[in-house]
């Protein structure tokens, strides 16, 4: 009987650290906010929607007090499938000057980043999503300082797993 009672107490212990890890944050007034609440939260920002049979990727940046971008981090991204709301924390952390653009190319979802001094380059990312969970199974580099296009592909690497920061400019 112990165990069972401790059994279900941890079931609603962990399931509420899971829905708070799963929150949100604006870096430039440190406010956690509820990825069920971000679309209508005043300090968030739509940038962008896409949708492929009913799923939607959002792309969102932040708003300081002043209603003002925020630059402590410019981008976030989060996808709804079926009413479950898939982020990750440090997919967009650390960008700096990289600028994405969300698609959707055939039943997949790509995210475009442009960056560079001077020569632009440009990388493709494309991802699958099944069984409520977000992959990234290919990355294209479209146009590079080398001048050379590239195809890199991935086994399913969960966007909960990925940094675009340690992907962007690896050739």
């Amino acid at each position: 009987m112990r165990k069972n009672f401790l059994l279900v107490l941890s079931f609603f212990i962990f399931s509420n650290v899971l829905a708070k890890d799963e929150d949100l944050i604006n870096p430039c007034i440190e406010e956690s906010i509820p990825l069920n609440n971000a679309l209508s939260h005043k300090g968030i920002l739509l940038n962008d929607r896409v949708e492929i049979n009913n799923i939607e990727v959002f792309l969102v940046s932040y708003l300081d007090n002043h209603g003002d971008v925020c630059y402590d981090k410019k981008y976030d991204v989060f996808f709804n499938i079926s009413g479950h709301y898939v982020y990750s924390k440090k997919l967009f952390s650390e960008l700096g000057d990289v600028y994405p653009e969300i698609n959707k190319s055939g039943n997949l979802f790509t995210i475009d980043f442009e960056y560079g001094n001077g020569q632009s380059n440009l990388e493709r990312y494309y991802f699958n999503v099944h069984s409520h969970e977000v992959y990234l199974i290919k990355k294209d580099i479209i146009q590079s300082r080398t001048g050379e296009s590239k195809v890199i592909k991935f086994k399913d690497l969960n966007i909960k797993d990925i940094e675009f920061s340690k992907l962007l400019n690896v050739y």
